[in-house]
């Protein structure tokens, strides 16, 4: 029996590769799944071959190629595709297993029971043999490079914060403690091949010491406090007594160095000391429960430690006569580290297994997010620096005309009769856009997004109640105990009814938004149905002048002209703002840097882990090519506040001048009004617009919320079920056990007692109990288990009432013959 420990493998299941990638190509990346068949079968089948659970050289080779396509397919898709990945822990297979959607997490399990499988390999050597302790020795510290390299990809095995469970068998302390036992485990062969090489005993101290402090170290990391559960106490128990052992034996050795060196008192210090650490290690081997082997050896050391301390003792105190030092002042034996972690090379040079990578065209989920981020800048770019500024710089100018009645007032004066042209562009521009029915429908619109945003928050609501009332039913069964373990229901869900309500809330201020908008609606609608109508219809309901513009004052015409030169200015600025906006959106449009980008992937190393943050100088010099539209944005700011403020000088003259005149200031009203009256409409079109989005933007969200609870709703209620189909099997084997040892097998067997209950079962239940079911599908019945029945004349048979037979039939002529031959 070997004295070696060795690590499991974490126990996985089936993973449905094929429908998990088919659904994230088809609803995220918007690819038909054909074109990546191959690739997926490919990853199916790379997988069912790397977890084979076999220890055999063979089987290194499979697990390293397929961590090399992981990698590979961690550069072009992102960690959750939506493929629920299982494992058990590694000390407990039975276990309910930890699923995530999450590819780094089945990366990190494929490097583990790497890992592992060297351990095995490494326990399944004979050490009797010189070449069995070299390969011990290799596979030891492969197995722990493998651990090593497993601890240096651990932050970036980043958790979804929904997740309930985590695996506690990828933390650095659990690591590191199946790192520091496969070191020690090959330091350990180290020091048994150069005893087997007749090594000197100072050199054999300092390997053994070496071994010691190894093995310390795997043990004081696997009694932390997150761990220490999670391996099995024996496992443990092994690990300190090997530490101690090795201890001793250093102690032992280096007392044979002095020995040699006639340092008969320092002899004698030191077998005391190595006798002290040898009992330490007998007591925790065996209370510990650690292997046969391992007690075997220590008490054999032990015994030999007792022996030469007495006879060191015996011929020092007859002898040599030397003092026998502390152990206080004893020279610390120096360790001599020959073992090092090992990473495999197929772990550091993976490419020699990508000669066909998979999914090679697919961008990677680097590349297209650093293209999301890319139009992300662009379009804030352009929304917020530019097309933002000239919104304002319009919205400003609309604000100071509307405020000092402009151009009503000098349109009034300037046309005392008809209708002005610029208010017939307007009306013009309202028609074309067919603009009341162009209102009505976008409310209309508006209504049903709002009812289907609070439909699908409804049904999701509805989701979680649902699971509420399952965990609350299956808590009221016979499984209370089993699912105290298992979150309750308001705790789990606890976050779901936060973004519920922060989904409500952002619904009631859009709601906010939609009255304002239809209060102004209200308050407008007629003005702006007005301007729909015909030129009479709105010549009519414009109040005419009798004030002749021929009789205008000097004063008056020149600052009405200086005037009306400033609104033409303003005008043509106007439509630069617009032609600036028109020619930054076509630009916004037209700009697509994916080829560049795929291009510069391209020239990264195959398994490098493409994140956004490669591109941010490509990125940077992609966005100056904004900086043409920025200057003159500035510029026209500057140009517009001029005009504003000549405007503002100019109209107060021009007031200042003209004659007060009640026609005059009735028409300008009038045409004030239905300037306004355009101006809401245009405000109108573009709030509901505005509402438009959010309420898209709401749905999203929204939708993406509701995906999310009947994912929470499924995987609760397997993992409550999980609970209760273990609970239930070990209830079965319970009552298969009990079924043996109660109930006695042959014709003179008595009645079985049942087991004590609050109320006395029924004839029928204590006759049913006499029936044992059969063990859950897989498992193994103990040996000899038979059905077990009550006697024939036992009083436990219980009468049935049958049905009547059916009517006798009247034999048939050919019956009647059958009957007189075989008579």
């Amino acid at each position: 029996m070997t004295n070696l420990l060795t690590i499991p493998f974490k126990r996985t299941y089936e993973l449905n590769v094929k429908d998990g990638v088919t659904q994230y190509l088809q609803e995220r990346e918007g690819r038909n799944p054909a074109q990546f068949r191959d690739d997926i079968l490919r990853w199916h089948d790379l997988r069912q071959n790397a977890v084979v659970p076999t220890v055999h050289v063979n089987r290194v080779d499979p697990a390293l190629m397929y961590h090399a396509q992981l990698v590979s397919i961690l550069t072009k898709l992102p960690n959750d595709i939506g493929l629920g990945i299982a494992y058990n822990t590694a000390f407990d297979p039975e276990a309910i297993p930890i699923t995530l959607r999450n590819l780094a997490f089945e990366r990190a399990c494929v490097i583990f029971n790497i890992g592992a499988l060297y351990s095995q390999l490494a326990g399944k050597e004979d050490r009797m043999q010189d070449e069995g302790i070299k390969r011990v020795i290799k596979y030891n510290q492969h197995a722990a490079g493998v651990f090593d390299y497993l601890l240096g990809i651990l932050p970036t095995l980043a958790y979804s914060p929904n997740e309930e469970q985590l695996p506690p068998d990828l933390t650095e302390s659990f690591i590191k403690t199946l790192r520091f036992l496969s070191i020690a485990q090959a330091q350990e062969s180290t020091w048994q091949f150069a005893r087997g090489q007749n090594r000197g005993n100072s050199i054999l101290a300092k390997l053994a010491q070496s071994a010691s402090k190894f093995y310390s170290s795997a043990y004081d990391y696997g009694t932390e406090p997150l761990v220490r559960h999670l391996f099995p106490p024996p496992f443990l128990a092994q690990i300190n007594a090997k530490a101690l052992h090795f201890a001793a034996v250093a102690q032992y050795r280096k007392s044979m160095d002095d020995l040699e060196r006639s340092l008969y008192g320092v002899q004698v210090a030191r077998l005391h000391e190595a006798l002290s650490s040898s009992k330490k290690a007998f007591d925790a081997a065996r209370y510990g429960k650690a292997s046969n082997a391992v007690i075997g050896d220590i008490q054999s050391m032990l015994d030999m430690l007792k022996k030469e301390a007495i006879s060191a003792e015996r011929d020092n105190d007859l002898i040599y006569h030397k003092d026998v030092p502390p152990s206080s002042e004893l020279e610390s034996v120096s360790p001599a580290d020959m073992a090092k972690p090992d990473v495999p090379a197929g772990l550091l040079h993976m490419n020699g297994y990508l000669e066909k990578p998979l999914f090679r065209g697919l961008i990677g989920w680097g590349t297209r997010e650093a293209i999301n981020i890319y139009n992300d800048r662009k379009a804030k770019l352009v929304d917020e620096n530019i097309v933002n500024v000239i919104q304002k710089i319009k919205g400003n100018a609309r604000d100071e005309l509307r405020t000092r009645h402009l151009p009503a007032s000098l349109e009034a004066l300037q046309k005392p009769v008809g209708i002005p042209q610029s208010l017939l562009n307007r009306a013009e521009d309202l028609k074309r856009e067919d603009g009341v029915q162009k209102i009505e429908t976008m409310f209309n619109d508006i209504d049903i997004l709002r009812d289907q945003v609070r439909e699908l928050l409804e049904q999701a609501m509805t989701i979680l109640d649902e699971e509420c009332e399952e965990d609350d039913r299956l808590r009221d069964s016979d499984y209370e105990e089993e699912l105290e373990a298992h979150p309750l229901s308001q705790d789990a869900n606890a976050p779901f009814i936060q973004q519920a309500d922060k989904l409500n809330a952002e619904i009631a201020a859009a709601k906010e938004r939609d009255n304002h908008v239809q209060k102004l609606w209200d308050d407008w609608e007629d003005s702006i149905k007005l301007l729909l109508a015909s030129e009479d219809e709105i010549s009519q309901s414009i109040p005419a002048s009798h004030a002749s513009p021929g009789r205008m004052n000097p004063d008056t015409r020149k600052y009405s002209q200086a005037l009306r030169g400033c609104l033409e200015e303003l005008d043509r600025v106007h439509e630069q703002c617009d032609d600036l906006v028109y020619r930054a959106r076509l630009l916004q449009e037209a700009d697509d840097i994916e080829t560049k980008v795929i291009q510069e992937a391209e020239g990264l190393s195959q398994l490098t882990v493409i994140r956004p943050a490669l591109f941010e100088d490509l990125l940077d010099k992609e966005l100056s090519k904004y900086d043409r539209f920025l200057r003159p944005v500035k510029d026209l700011q500057e140009t517009h506040a001029d005009i504003l403020e000549r405007i503002s000088i100019q109209n107060e003259l021009f007031l200042n001048s003209r004659k007060e005149d009640p026609e005059i200031r009735k028409r300008e009203q009038a045409l004030q009004n239905l300037d306004v009256a355009f101006q809401k409409y245009e405000e109108i079109v573009e709030e509901l617009e505005n509402g438009h989005k959010t309420y898209n933007s709401i749905m999203q969200q929204v939708t993406r919320f509701d995906e999310t609870c009947r994912i929470f709703f499924r995987e609760r209620s397997l993992q409550a079920h999980s609970i209760i189909t273990q609970a239930r099997s070990s209830q079965s084997w319970s009552v298969v056990s009990s079924s043996q040892q109660t109930v006695p097998s042959g014709p003179s067997s008595q009645e079985v007692s049942a087991p004590p209950t609050q109320s006395q079962p029924s004839e029928s239940a204590v006759a049913a109990s006499r029936f044992v079911f059969p063990p859950p599908p897989g498992a193994v019945p103990p040996a000899g288990m038979q059905m077990q029945f009550p006697p024939p004349d036992s009083d436990d048979w219980e009468p049935m009432q049958l049905p009547p037979p059916p009517p006798q039939k009247q034999p048939t002529r050919a019956t009647n013959e059958r009957r007189a031959v075989l008579g």
